[in-house]
């Protein structure tokens, strides 16, 4: 993870989070009992499951690359690019550019969240998440998670819930 840790999640996950009224928690890197350079150090000290944190990939529908995604799903897991492009009625996806990233999202590449994405970017959520239980997804800046329930994450972002990662 980049050692430049941001105090607050990025002003649209900010911003998100008050409008809809989500209970959750932010969880800043540099506020941690120990140096972070992986999920597993996260996991080990915030004291959550790795199994409970997870990655947001943004993802198009190529090959036009006119549509797009944020797919959630457990840091260890793969995405299954057929299986989302699937869920999504899309024939087939594949990974967004940092560049695209970037221009539609605004967020770096370690730090993209499902929270307060632009109108018209659907959120996929791996059902493995669980139901009720915690997750930590990023906040839009590295060294920010947001803690709020997998439950709230559906509803809140209106989610289409699927299998769409492989445990490697």
């Amino acid at each position: 993870m980049n050692s430049v840790q941001s105090q607050a999640p990025a002003r649209n996950v900010v911003d998100f989070l008050q409008d809809s009224g989500t209970d959750h928690q932010i969880v800043r890197h540099a506020e941690l009992a120990g140096p972070v350079g992986s999920p597993d150090d996260v996991s080990r000290l915030h004291g959550i499951g790795i199994d409970r944190i997870a990655k947001t990939l943004f993802i198009v529908e190529v090959p036009d690359r006119g549509r797009s995604a944020l797919a959630v799903l457990p840091v260890r897991h793969r995405l299954a690019l057929d299986v989302a492009a699937e869920a999504l009625g899309w024939k087939a996806a594949g990974l967004a550019s940092p560049e695209e990233l970037a221009d539609q999202l605004g967020q770096p590449v370690r730090g993209v969240s499902p929270l307060g994405a632009p109108a018209g970017v659907r959120v996929l959520i791996d059902r493995s998440l669980g139901a009720g239980s915690p997750v930590l997804v990023g906040g839009g800046v590295v060294g920010i998670e947001v803690e709020l329930s997998s439950d709230d994450l559906v509803l809140a972002t209106r989610a289409t819930v699927a299998e769409l990662g492989k445990d490697p």
